[in-house]
């Protein structure tokens, strides 16, 4: 998209010109996709995921409420919805267990081993869950083994912090654990 043509295609697209509206959704999706890779404690299928609902909501309402007329706008404003939409999602909690149960060691026959894992795997995402939800994350995030820099661009959290925090959360599930007879 050639940014001087910017103001008609956004024109056109709130017209409900087809041909303008599609380009600029795949736009928006690519836009949204690129500031996705950044959460790379999210799978890919969820980053894809946040990127279809930046679409889905750019048709519902956002391309109407974009209150800017060039394309660094528009990008701008695509972007901060991705990355408020994986924020939220990651607050929300939905992405905890997805990321818990990537760590999980390939299924043997042994259906009392493995109920067992699935257990004790209940029992750690249980006592993550009584963290706050910034501690969760760094939780999840150093479990994931995302190095400190990507977390203190993720988070906005200076490194110290997230140190510190991280050290809090794992001792606090460490003796979680061990009350409920996991070590």
């Amino acid at each position: 998209m050639q940014d001087e043509a910017f103001p008609d295609l956004l024109s056109g697209a709130r017209a409900g010109r087809p041909e303008a509206l599609s380009e600029l959704m795949h736009d928006a999706a690519g836009i949204s996709w690129r500031a996705l890779t950044r959460f790379r404690t999210l799978a890919e299928a969820q980053r894809e995921d946040l990127a279809h609902d930046v679409v889905i909501r750019l048709l519902e309402r956002g391309l109407q409420q974009f209150a800017g007329s060039t394309a660094p706008e528009w990008r701008a404003y695509v972007k901060r919805m991705a990355v408020n939409g994986a924020i939220s999602f990651m607050r929300r909690g939905d992405w905890e267990m997805t990321v818990f149960w990537d760590l999980e060691s390939p299924a043997d026959d042994d259906p009392t081993r493995e109920a067992q894992e699935r257990e004790a795997m209940r029992l750690l995402a249980d006592c993550v869950s009584v963290l706050p939800v910034l501690d969760q994350e760094i939780f999840w995030m150093r479990t994931r083994e995302l190095p400190y820099n990507e977390m203190v661009e993720q988070l906005g959290v200076p490194q110290g912090t997230i140190a510190s925090k991280y050290n809090r959360a794992r001792d606090k599930v460490t003796n979680c654990l061990e009350e409920v007879g996991l070590s």
